[in-house]
């Protein structure tokens, strides 16, 4: 979707959303500077991050709103702030979750690796996430994520912690899923090995327009590997 105010797309795994410390290939930011070359209000926004409101992680796909000029991005980021915003995400993960709960706890730089975040730590700030089971496999749960806070990391880490790591994640996952793939069928084994991210995936944000403040709705589907590994699932991992 787009307009004069917002811009709402579906960011594909693997993309970075903007230039950071370490990491100097493309990102969308400079995809955005080039699609809005012509528009200077986009690159007043701000200097590092023009139009970014929020982001996703490195290989989380799906719905991402970007901000066309300052007082969209200043709107936005004021409904993001005041957890005005509705974030569904989906995801599909180790083991059997309940139909649904609440994960709630207090996360920050994990005190032992420094690329992870944890709730083992002194100087976490509150992350709340509801959760609701879309369908139970065997040995997998495809689940609804409702996250009412950002914290970096915040599904995969609240999914880990509580026992349910993501399929696919290389940082929260690594460890007990290698255990955990003997369980499961030759094909599965197979192709969670070549996997290159996590299976999760924004599915919906609603917000209010910054403008004419009515409230809009944006979905978007998962990757074919995400809905191709959700069908094989259904052949692969029965009782």
């Amino acid at each position: 979707f787009e307009d004069q105010d917002i811009l709402v797309l579906n960011k594909p795994q693997d993309m970075v959303v903007h230039p950071a410390i370490g990491y100097s290939g493309p990102t969308l930011v400079h995809y955005l500077l080039h699609y809005f070359k012509e528009e200077s209000q986009f690159r007043d926004t701000s200097d590092s991050r023009p139009g970014i409101v929020h982001r996703l992680d490195r290989g989380t796909s799906g719905v991402l709103l970007i901000a066309k000029n300052r007082p969209s991005l200043e709107s936005l980021s004021a409904q993001f702030k005041n957890r005005e915003v509705k974030k569904e995400y989906e995801s599909v993960v180790w083991g059997r979750m309940n139909l649904s709960g609440k994960f709630q706890s207090h996360i920050g730089r994990d005190e032992r690796e420094r690329k992870k975040m944890s709730s083992n730590t002194q100087k976490g700030r509150e992350a709340v996430t509801d959760w609701k089971t879309v369908t139970l496999f065997p040995h997998f749960t495809h689940v609804a994520l409702f996250p009412h806070t950002g914290r970096t990391h915040q599904l995969r880490v609240h999914l880990s912690e509580g026992g349910f790591p993501i399929v696919g994640d290389p940082l929260y996952s690594k460890r007990s899923s290698s255990r955990k793939r003997q369980s499961v069928s030759r094909v599965l084994q197979e192709t969670i090995e070549t996997l290159q991210h996590p299976f999760l995936h924004a599915r919906r944000l609603s917000f209010f327009h910054p403008k004419t403040r009515k409230e809009v709705s944006c979905e978007a589907d998962p990757p074919k590997e995400f809905e191709g590994f959700l069908k094989l699932l259904n052949t692969e991992d029965k009782e």
